[in-house]
């Protein structure tokens, strides 16, 4: 069960959402899944606004310190191949950590 989430709103680079989108399916996620503490994610559109997606990804941790140690070492290394589909300048992460426990109907 996740303990945390991380949000991470993003752009696709001008006339590239195509390969933005194919990018982020088969190459970014796979490569963040193999961070310790993240155990799933999901791509979402937005409704507009200042981004147009949003990617949830589950943790097992509270430690936002350890995942984001995982993620800036890996940035822009074979373990994390970025690409020139994703706008970088409009990327926003948002680390959110359980309030309450989950509820459900």
């Amino acid at each position: 069960m996740a303990v945390a989430q991380l949000l991470v709103y993003s752009n696709p680079a001008a006339g590239k959402e195509a390969e933005y989108n194919r990018w982020y399916d088969e190459q970014h996620i796979p490569d963040l899944l193999k961070i310790p503490g993240v155990v799933a994610a999901q791509r979402f559109t937005t409704d507009g606004g200042e981004w147009s997606y949003v990617t949830v990804y589950e943790l097992d941790t509270a430690d936002q310190a350890m995942v984001m140690e995982g993620i800036q070492s890996r940035v822009d290394t074979p373990a994390m191949v970025m690409s020139d589909a994703i706008d970088l300048e409009t990327v926003k992460m948002v680390f959110c950590a359980a309030a309450s426990p989950r509820q459900s109907r």
